[in-house]
């Protein structure tokens, strides 16, 4: 059996002011060998 490819993941970031959120991340994610 092969061994299952990793993934790599994104970042992501979260802020919370005055009862209000908001999320970006950069978009990549990669999978296998990079």
């Amino acid at each position: 059996m092969s061994e299952l490819p990793k993934w790599h993941g994104t970042t992501i970031l979260s802020v919370r002011k005055g009862g209000k959120v908001v999320v970006i991340g950069d978009g990549q994610v990669s999978m296998g060998n990079t």
